[in-house]
């Protein structure tokens, strides 16, 4: 079964609007990944606050973003990437990606 994992670098209200007049995405995200934190789909289907990456906090993340970001009661830090998926990333995923992201894969290479 395929996943769909959308991943965006900026998180702000200019990304994350209070209402939009089309949806292009393809298919329905199981999570929004993005340079403050995850997200994902609550029950009614709108995006909820999953967890906030390390420097970031709940309330961080809500005012970045352009509606009222529910928060989910289990919601948490996001955790460190194991040395596993690590390795996964740099061998695999980054090479893959490359060819038709070379410039978002220069930049998280760097980190």
């Amino acid at each position: 079964m395929k996943r769909v994992i959308l991943f965006r670098t900026e998180h702000s209200p200019r990304v994350f609007v209070k209402e939009l007049e089309f949806v292009t995405a393809a298919g329905k995200p199981e999570l929004v990944i993005t340079s403050k934190a995850v997200l994902a789909p609550g029950p009614d289907g709108l995006l909820e606050l999953k967890s906030w990456h390390p420097g970031e906090t709940a309330e961080s993340v809500r005012a970045a973003t352009g509606f009222d970001l529910a928060v989910r009661r289990d919601a948490l830090e996001t955790r460190a990437p194991s040395v596993r998926e690590l390795a996964a990333l740099r061998e695999q995923v980054y090479p893959e990606m490359a060819a038709g992201f070379p410039e978002f894969v220069a930049a998280v290479s760097r980190r």
